[in-house]
């Protein structure tokens, strides 16, 4: 659901506070850090925890899988 309405170019911008934006691959590895923090925090109960934040870097993470996966597919990938 959340993943369908990701839009990269202002998501992923907001997300990682960048306004060059990364190809997929590298993107997809800051996202899996930051989700890993996140989550650390949420276990510990941590008072600056974001619960917004945290799904909308699942989506993000989803969102720059499906795009790393098509582009992986395309025949004249490498």
């Amino acid at each position: 659901m959340g993943a369908d309405s990701y839009r990269r170019g202002t998501h992923l911008r907001r997300l990682m506070g960048c306004s060059t934006l990364p190809r997929s691959g590298p993107a997809l590895i800051r996202l899996i850090d930051m989700e890993a923090e996140l989550n650390v925090q949420r276990k510990r109960a941590d008072t600056g925890y974001n619960l917004i934040r945290h799904i909308e870097v699942l989506i993000a993470i989803v969102s720059e899988a499906r795009m790393l996966r098509t582009v992986q597919g395309r025949p004249d990938a490498t």
